[in-house]
């Protein structure tokens, strides 16, 4: 896609031939001139994850402010915020500022880690991104 626009927001996925599908992705469009980027694929508990505050313009690595749940939490110079180790403590609703640009839409970052029970150990992913 070229161009986009906010009424291209939607559920988006992949599908083969065969008919095999891959894992749909809600898609917001938004009109602000900053974004918030984040991974898609799933994220474990104890991963480190960057954040990346951009502009559409250049240059996009500005000094940006982050927030989650609408508290401060730092000023990154390169415009990426680093959350080390995360659990379910870093869950919450994210977004950041580029001064002179304004904020990004907030996006809801979700976490599931390892549990042990009976001796055997399982692994529950759960990872999601919400865009208001």
């Amino acid at each position: 896609m070229n161009y986009i626009v906010p009424e291209d927001s939607g559920v988006y996925w992949c599908s083969s031939r065969e008919g095999a599908a891959s894992s749909s992705i809600q898609l917001t469009v938004t009109g602000g001139s900053v974004i918030l980027q984040s991974p898609v694929l799933p994220v474990m508990e104890g991963d480190n994850v960057t954040l990346s505050c951009l502009t559409k313009t250049t240059p996009s690595n500005l000094p940006a402010a982050f927030f989650r749940d609408d508290a401060f939490i730092g000023n990154e110079p390169s415009g990426r915020k680093t959350l080390r180790h995360v659990t379910s403590s870093d869950e919450g609703l994210y977004r950041c500022n580029i001064r002179g640009h304004g904020d990004s839409p907030s996006s809801w970052f979700y976490v599931q880690g390892f549990f042990n029970t009976d001796n055997k150990t399982t692994c529950h992913v759960k990872f999601s991104l919400h865009v208001n």
